[in-house]
């Protein structure tokens, strides 16, 4: 089933993102630059693999800027421009602690996520694109604590 497509504003842009699930941990899985979030439903194998994630998790996925849904601006958005659609959508969706979850071209956001979070620790965590997803929410419980721990 295709979740609903809601949009966010940022910096006067509109960011698509869509929530599956209602797990423990919240996930964002921020895809590369060839991403449409009501086309992705179309494939059955992706689909499976958002709908396994999800299985875990609330789900987040959202198209980037200029990709997609999304609104584009015309020129590369910056990374402290993708930073702020990212922590935008986690605030829409009333996420107090985010697991980052990157695919091709969006691990450059990742660390860098965090950081305008930083007066809310533990707001948001980051690791890499290695987590398989039959791992994720054990990589997320890891990523959080090491967070708490920091």
């Amino acid at each position: 089933m295709r979740p609903r497509t809601q949009y966010v504003d940022s910096g006067g842009y509109s960011i698509a993102y869509q929530v599956i699930g209602d797990g423990p941990v919240d996930v964002l899985f921020l895809q590369g630059l060839l991403s449409h979030l009501d086309m992705q439903w179309c494939d059955p194998i992706f689909a499976a693999f958002l709908n396994r994630l999800a299985s875990c998790s609330r789900l987040v996925v959202m198209d980037q800027r200029g990709v997609g849904l999304s609104d584009g601006a015309g020129t590369i958005p910056t990374i402290d421009e993708r930073v702020a659609d990212l922590a935008a959508v986690a605030d829409a969706v009333g996420s107090e602690r985010m697991f980052l979850r990157a695919s091709a071209s969006a691990p450059s956001c990742s660390p860098t996520l965090s950081t305008p979070h930083k007066r809310q620790p533990g707001t948001a965590t980051s690791a890499g694109r290695n987590c398989s997803c039959a791992t994720t929410l054990q990589c997320a419980k890891r990523s959080i604590v090491a967070a708490e721990n920091a």
